[in-house]
């Protein structure tokens, strides 16, 4: 919606020309804008819908593993009267995500590293070093996602706030110039400064009055 009044002031350089003040000011409004653009376009580029799924699924799998394997070790670690290999080993799939996901990760390799000195005796658990390899596997798959993941929402968040403050700049710098066409443009040019109203009031009905400049009405 600011192109509109980028495009009516590009459109009419001449008539800008004459006035430095507003010239100035409506490069500052231009800058601005290209700023608002840019962080959009960063702020799309880094969209984490589809990289969400993915880590999701890898993340999914590795805490899977864990609580089958916890649900075949549990009884082994009761009988063997261990407390801490059975709070090592005690975690449910819900229990996982409770937390940060890097937390359930090194859960989960808490999980292989307390069940590694067990294996001969577990067999009849079913659970063999195969499944702790395949379960390492998983960790290993899941934890670069998870990290990417980590500077990807960074990049995302920091791309909104961005915008918002150069939302407030861009609504700052239009209230600037339409102070400066208005005053230093009304006598000479009436039907420049009347267009430009029109192309102000297009951002207003848009973005509502709250995240606007005050509508000056065409001069009549």
């Amino acid at each position: 919606m600011h192109q509109v009044v980028l495009q009516l002031l590009a459109d009419n350089q001449p008539i800008m020309a004459t006035e430095p003040l507003v010239a100035d000011a409506a490069t500052i409004f231009k800058t601005i804008v290209a700023a608002i653009t840019a962080t959009n376009q960063h702020k799309q580029d880094t969209d984490t819908g589809g990289f969400t799924a993915n880590k999701n699924n890898a993340i999914d799998v590795a805490f899977t593993l864990a609580a089958e394997l916890s649900v075949k070790a549990k009884p082994y670690a009761r009988k063997l009267g261990d407390a801490v290999l059975l709070k090592a080993i005690n975690h449910s799939f819900s229990n996982l995500h409770d937390g940060p996901d890097t937390t359930g990760l090194a859960m989960c390799t808490s999980m292989v590293m307390a069940l590694q000195p067990h294996l001969t005796t577990l067999l009849p658990y079913k659970i063999t070093a195969a499944s702790l390899v395949t379960l390492t596997t998983a960790i290993a798959t899941a934890t670069p996602k998870a990290a990417e993941r980590d500077v990807v929402d960074v990049a995302h968040t920091n791309s909104t706030a961005q915008l918002l403050t150069l939302f407030k700049q861009a609504k700052t710098a239009l209230i600037d110039l339409d102070d400066l066409v208005e005053g230093q443009l009304s006598a000479n040019h009436k039907a420049f400064v009347d267009s430009y109203f029109i192309a102000r009031r297009i951002i207003d009905m848009r973005g509502g009055r709250s995240g606007g400049a005050v509508v000056v009405p065409p001069k009549g």
